[in-house]
């Protein structure tokens, strides 16, 4: 499995990124994969597995964790956790502070949080559905 940071300038990897979204997130609109930094997972040289890295406009250094997404034949091989890491790091690199995410129903990635040292916080403003856990690490 390989994992690496997508250059989404490239046609080929915005079309797999925008792939998954539309196979992970079908309920959700399709971010642009052109804002932003992304990762992908490949397997064999197929799409399995992507993430990606926002920045907040609103929060000085502070980084969004957005969109983490594995196709299920793939779970349980650690991936999430793995995108999670690649994430902070260049967010560190990028000098941001902290970083926010959230879930929604979805016990597996708040667990995978909880793990790499995330709580949940309660935003002056929420933006996610009723359901939604928001969470933050500083780094």
């Amino acid at each position: 499995m390989r994992i690496a940071r997508a250059k989404t300038a490239r046609q080929e990897v915005a079309a797999a990124l925008t792939w998954l979204q539309s196979h992970l997130f079908s309920s959700d609109p399709a971010l642009d994969v052109h804002t932003g930094h992304w990762w992908i997972a490949r397997e064999d040289g197929a799409p399995v597995a992507f993430a990606a890295l926002l920045p907040v406009p609103s929060w000085s250094k502070t980084g969004y964790m957005a969109r983490c997404g594995v196709l299920p034949a793939f779970r349980g091989q650690g991936l999430q956790r793995k995108l999670l890491a690649h994430r902070e790091a260049h967010a560190r690199r990028l000098g941001m502070l902290r970083v926010i995410t959230t879930t929604y129903d979805n016990p597996a990635s708040a667990n995978n949080l909880i793990r790499h040292g995330y709580f949940t916080y309660r935003p002056q403003q929420k933006w996610g559905a009723a359901n939604t856990i928001y969470w933050l690490k500083t780094l």
